[in-house]
């Protein structure tokens, strides 16, 4: 008997417990990239737009992390997502 008191009181601790904790909803700003997975400008003086490879790997630099892809038209997107 007094180890299901013990029992029943425990595990209303940590229901309670876990009750009081505060959570903070995080804030998140959105990035859409777009661009060519490769460079397609074959002369070498043109200045090229960077790929989507590049702008992605610039992104993560800043802090960026993927939430998802697509196609629109034939050109891929990446749906990035940060902290505010």
């Amino acid at each position: 008997m007094n180890k299901t008191i013990a029992l029943a009181f425990a595990l209303s601790t940590l229901f309670f417990a876990g009750c009081c904790t505060t959570h903070q909803a995080q804030a998140w700003e959105y990035k859409i990239v777009t661009g060519y997975l490769r460079s397609g400008f074959p002369l070498p003086n043109a200045k090229r737009p960077p790929t989507l490879g590049e702008q992605l790997n610039q992104a993560a630099a800043e802090g960026w992390e993927v939430v998802s892809t697509g196609t629109e038209s034939n050109t891929p997107f990446v749906i990035l997502r940060r902290q505010k």
